[in-house]
C-alpha cells in the first residue's frame, strides 16, 4: 500500500524528493512549510506508529499531468488498484464562503485515474 495526495503545500518550499515530474516523496523528516504540510504530519503520525512510508504528493497541475504521476506510482509500485478518498467537507458549506472548494482538485484526481 501507498498513499498518495493532489497537495495544497507549496512543494518546491521543501526538500521532500522529486520522484518524476510533479510528484514529491514526503517522510517525516521532511524540511520545509511550517504551516500547512498535511503530507509531513502523516508521515510523522505514521512514524509515531511504528508504520513508517513515504507519502506522496503531486502538485496542483492539471489532469494529464497528474495523470502521469499516478501511472508512475502505478508502475514503480506495481499496483493492482487505486482508492481515491475525499475528506468530503465541500457539502458543509454555509453559503458565505468566498469559493465553492475543492471540487476542481477532485475532479483532476477523477479523471486522471479513469
Amino acid at each position: 500500500m501507498i498513499l498518495a495526495n493532489l497537495s495544497f503545500t507549496y512543494l518546491g518550499g521543501t526538500d521532500a524528493a522529486i520522484v518524476a515530474p510533479h510528484t514529491y516523496q514526503v517522510r517525516s523528516d521532511t524540511l520545509g512549510e511550517d504551516r500547512y504540510f498535511p503530507e509531513r504530519i502523516l508521515a510523522e503520525w505514521l512514524d509515531s506508529r511504528k508504520l513508517a512510508m513515504p507519502i506522496y504528493a503531486f502538485q496542483k497541475v492539471g489532469v494529464e499531468p497528474t495523470r502521469a504521476a499516478f501511472q508512475h506510482l502505478i508502475q514503480t509500485h506495481e499496483i493492482d488498484a487505486v482508492v481515491l478518498v475525499d475528506g468530503g467537507t465541500d457539502i458543509l458549506m454555509r453559503g458565505d464562503e468566498e469559493s465553492l472548494g475543492t471540487p476542481h482538485e477532485d475532479m483532476v484526481s477523477l479523471a486522471a485515474v479513469n
